[in-house]
């Protein structure tokens, strides 16, 4: 009976959509009806299992299904698509059944399972919904008091506990980067341990979901944990452009992909950094997504350009987006954009850039209108390039937030358009089946947790009204997952007004409305109205849609109509080397355009060569990595050879064959045939014939030969330029080429083995302890006396662009951080801006002098070394050793003196002589009898035993006290003593002080 009614809903709903109105409340119920088409066959034909296989009727069970891959690391055997939907439920008002699963859940979850998982996904679907669905359970209890009386020891919370805890073992990293998979049962396993590689989505999606859990039950570790990774991610951004990679080593830091887009490895990051600010309240995480000046517009100096700015600069282009090289945003890595961005227009309502958001969602709408469903990959002329679809959430939740925000009936439309697809292409029998080929609308067995969990979820409440639900979505933040975390948790007894999204027109333009909360979402402008927003919404997406026609039209008229030689006659743009990606086809004719021959290696290696030409241009050739402008050490290139082994090819020098020598090598081998052909003629006719026979057949022999020797020949493009002056930019391009991977290479070339020097924190609490070791670069000063001075942190950190901070660096020894340019840059931005020496620490995790190979730091190969002050190279421990001690120093705003040289500061000598500096310095009179005075011999000696703390041992003379005296008149001469000096003495906290009065 049901079930009939459900169906008559729909066919109401049909009804009144015919008459060109949008009838919510039969859309709501319409979506309501699909919900639980899904749910109850999961629950019929798959629970316990994870996921329901919608075409066998059958749970997904892992170890048992036949195994998909990784894709199965987000399977536990752990009900995943029931905990995952458990706040669906509330949220389609299905209490009964929400109820129904929150005992199922209690009564038959455990994670103690000899399983591995995928961290990420544990996290997003698993944990998150055990805390969402708990919060949802305390508010339906709240609300209707006879619904789970049962409910009252917080069980799926404890859950989310033990769950938790099996997560954490994954962050034992050097650099505080999770591992991707662990194992729920035995945690860590050798094995898994060895994983090095992350994606930055993986890494910093960790966040909310822990920070929640930490909140709920008071236990910091989760958070911390977090955040750690969160501010390494942060830390591992390419300081030029802002952008971050795709997949980087989990211990180190370092980028394996270096693709920078908003799509899949990365998306969810980016949208973390800004609903973390929005659920914790914390300011640094909205400074990371997108700092502003005055002017709403990035600022001049990269430094204040943030993520969001970076995005929309290099990645965003009109209403298309694509991946670049983070370290060179300048250059596409792929022709495609994948489905996982859709979610970027919903991210951009709540950053409150609404008129980009429309501007996006159109070009995603226009590619659903075109295929159905958004493929999971489509090109930039939004032809399908992955044709796959398993029923995403990401476009529906874009549209979602769009409609929260402008209320345009269009965005209505559009979830009507992606219901009848759904209805029309992927419903079956047992539930909603992901499309294997949106071509053909093949389908594929498979109904992932998420379509419950999120595609209904923003389908439904797209539709639903405010009194629809049992509480207000604005009071909540979504997770990537769309689980619901509140917005109280960030509360702050400071500000008492309650915390909520304010999306609603309407809202925004009420004062009261605005008076009575605090809105968490960094809006920006002037609100306007629902009716002002859809005018301005509607003009973005007719200008939209014409640019996407004109695009459309220019790229078939480029097709129809490809001229190579029209094309090489414009020349537009001279490809620079620093731009140059040997991957980019585009580039790679442009190079065989400016007559440069490329020749690829079978180990990856590629051969560039330009030839002599008319015009008196010397040859150049040079070797390079596949991929990369780094040179082949040695120059030797390792190709198959016929002729190319002649070049040789000197690592990026001058060719050492000209083509006078190819010419006097020819003329030889003619020489030598000429004199056999004249021998065997004189053999006589019979052998003569005979002779021309062999040839005959030699020749054919040779023929034969020569054609399997060049179907074996590496790919070689013909080196010849088109015209002048593409022969002249070819030079040129070789030229900038050779002088960029001599740069690189005179950072990395190997250096003789590194003298030590010491560095030693001159105020206290250190006092010349302890003393760490680094080496001296082989430019600049040779630090041939000892260098002490105040110190500080240099602005950006990594020094590479102009210092923002040169009143602090003046006449100070500046810390910097390795990795993003040469050392000698960061030397001379230091030298610039005034300092007197530099610091610099490594980049990579856990590195020390004790365990690490010795380390000097090269020049760039300039004939006249500018560099007046000295430069020292610190391992990361000792490095972050040096980091805590200033920062600590600096946040009381004192100023911390270092001493730098070859010879170690006798620390009892120093301690000495602060002594005498604090006498001096007027302080109060302090060598009096009966102490002994500095001039007497050793007032105090600086002991450490193993890794104990300091301590001082001091020497007094007692006058006529004696060893026959009474004890309690050595005590006094002591306490007299230590008195007086801890008046005068700096400490760090009242603990030191009272250690310092223990007898």
């Amino acid at each position: 009976m049901k079930t009939l009614l459900r169906v008559c809903l729909v066919l109401l709903g049909a009804i009144a959509l015919s008459t060109g109105e949008i009838d919510k409340k039969a859309l709501k119920e319409q979506v309501l009806e699909m919900f639980m088409h899904g749910y109850d066959s999961y629950m019929k034909y798959a629970w316990p299992a994870d996921e329901l296989m919608p075409l066998s009727c059958a749970g997904r069970v892992r170890g048992v299904t036949p195994s998909r891959g990784d894709v199965d690391d987000s399977l536990g055997n752990f009900s995943l698509t029931l905990i995952d939907t458990l706040d669906t439920l509330i949220v389609v008002g299905a209490y009964d059944q929400f109820e129904d699963a929150v005992k199922k859940v209690v009564d038959n979850v455990r994670f103690n399972t000899d399983l591995t998982v995928s961290v990420f996904e544990t996290n997003i679907r698993v944990l998150g919904g055990l805390i969402s669905g708990h919060l949802m359970a305390e508010l339906l209890r709240g609300q209707q008091p006879q619904r789970l009386k049962w409910y009252t020891d917080r069980q799926l919370l404890k859950m989310a506990v033990d769950l938790g805890d099996r997560l954490l073992p994954a962050f034992n990293t050097s650099s505080g980067l999770p591992f991707s998979r662990i194992n729920l049962r035995h945690g860590m396993m050798d094995h898994l341990k060895r994983q090095k590689d992350t994606c930055t989505a993986c890494g910093g999606t960790m966040l909310l979901e822990m920070a929640a859990l930490s909140r709920l039950t008071g236990n910091p570790v989760y958070e911390e944990k977090a955040r750690k990774a969160m501010d390494f991610l942060w830390s591992q951004r390419h300081r030029s452009s802002d952008l971050m990679g795709t997949v980087l080593d989990v211990h180190n830091g370092a980028w394996v992909r270096r693709d920078s887009g908003i799509g899949a490895g990365i998306d969810s990051y980016y949208e973390y950094c800004l609903k973390a600010y929005i659920l914790l309240g914390d300011n640094a995480y909205l400074e990371r997504f997108n700092r502003y000046s005055q002017k709403r517009k990035c600022c001049a100096q990269c430094e204040l350009c943030q993520h969001y700015d970076a995005v929309m600069r290099y990645v965003n282009k009109g209403p298309l987006f694509f991946d670049v090289q983070m370290h060179r945003p300048t250059i596409a890595t792929r022709s495609f954009m994948d489905s996982l961005l859709a979610f970027w227009p919903g991210l951009q309502v709540l950053k409150g850039d609404i008129s980009e958001a429309v501007q996006m969602h159109e070009m995603l709408f226009q590619v659903v209108q075109k295929h159905k469903f958004l493929p999971e990959a489509f090109t930039h002329d939004l032809q399908v390039h992955w044709a796959e679809h398993p029923l995403r959430p990401e476009f529906i939740e874009s549209t979602y937030f769009l409609y929260r925000a402008t209320r345009d009936p269009h965005y209505l439309e559009v979830a009507k358009t992606v219901m009848d697809s759904l209805n029309e292409h992927v419903r079956v029998k047992c539930g909603w089946a992901g499309v294997k080929d949106i071509r053909v609308m093949s389908h594929e067995d498979r109904m992932d947790s998420f379509v419950l969990s999120e595609t209904f979820k923003y389908l439904f409440m797209i539709f639903a009204e405010p009194d629809d639900l049992i509480f207000d979505p604005d009071n909540y933040v979504l997770t990537t997952e769309a689980h619901f975390l509140p917005l109280n948790l960030g509360d702050s007894k400071e500000n008492p007004l309650p915390r909520r999204l304010i999306l609603d027109p309407d809202e925004r333009l009420s004062d009261a409305a605005m008076r009575s909360v605090r809105t968490v979402l960094p809006l920006y402008g002037v609100p306007k109205s629902k009716e002002r927003l859809g005018e301005e919404a509607r003009a973005v997406r007719e200008r939209t849609q014409s640019v996407l026609e004109e695009l459309n039209a220019l790229q078939r008229h480029a097709d129809s109509h490809r001229n190579p030689q029209q094309v090489c006659a414009q020349n537009a743009e001279r490809l620079r080397a620093i731009d140059f990606n040997p991957s980019n086809p585009a580039q790679l004719r442009q190079l065989e355009e400016m007559g440069i021959t490329v020749t690829y290696g079978e180990d990856s290696r590629l051969l560039l060569t330009h030839q002599q030409t008319a015009d008196g241009y010397p040859p150049l050739s040079c070797v390079l990595e596949a991929g990369s402008l780094q040179p082949v050490p040695g120059g030797a290139y390792h190709g198959p050879a016929p002729l190319s082994a002649l070049w040789g090819a000197p690592w990026l020098g001058t060719s050492v064959v000209s083509q006078a020598a190819l010419n006097q090598m020819t003329s030889l081998l003619l020489m030598v045939i000429v004199a056999w052909v004249l021998l065997m003629m004189a053999v006589g006719g019979v052998l003569l014939a005979m002779a021309a026979a062999a040839r005959v057949g030699e020749k054919r022999e040779l023929q034969q030969l020569q054609q399997e020797e060049e179907e074996e020949r590496p790919q070689t493009s013909v080196g010849v330029a088109k015209s002048p002056e593409l022969a002249q930019w070819g030079y040129m391009f070789m030229t900038e080429i050779q002088e960029l991977a001599k740069a690189g290479a005179a950072e990395s070339a190997p250096a003789p083995p590194a003298e030590p020097i010491y560095v030693q924190l001159l105020t206290t609490p250190h006092l010349a302890l302890p003393v760490l070791t680094g080496s001296l670069a082989l430019y600049g000063s040779k630090l041939r006396t000892q260098v002490s001075s105040r110190i500080t942190i240099a602005n950006p950190l990594r020094a590479c662009s102009i210092l923002t901070n040169p009143k602090e660096v003046k006449d100070a020894i500046v810390i910097v951080e390795r990795s993003d340019c040469m050392f000698i840059e960061k030397t001379r931005a230091v030298q610039a801006a005034g300092g007197i020496g530099v610091i610099v620490i490594d980049h990579n995790p856990g590195t020390t002098w004790a365990s690490s190979q010795s380390f000097s730091m090269s020049g760039d190969a300039k004939t006249d070394d500018d560099i007046v002050i000295p430069t020292l190279f610190l391992f990361r421990k000792e490095g972050e050793y040096l980091m805590k001690a200033v920062e600590a120093k600096q946040a009381r705003k004192e100023d911390v003196r270092v001493g730098m040289g070859k010879v170690i500061l006798d620390a009892d000598h120093w301690f000495a002589s602060w002594l005498a500096h604090l006498q001096r310095k007027g302080r109060k009179p302090l060598m009096e009898a009966p102490m002994c005075l500095h001039g007497d011999g050793l007032v105090a000696r600086v002991v450490k035993e193993g890794n104990g703390p300091l301590y001082v041992q001091f020497a007094f003379r007692f006058g006529p006290v004696t060893m026959d005296s009474e004890p309690i008149e050595h005590q006094g001469i002591v306490e007299r003593h230590v008195n007086h000096i801890g008046s005068i003495a700096e400490f760090e906290s009242n603990e030191e002080r009272v250690i310092m009065h223990k007898p």
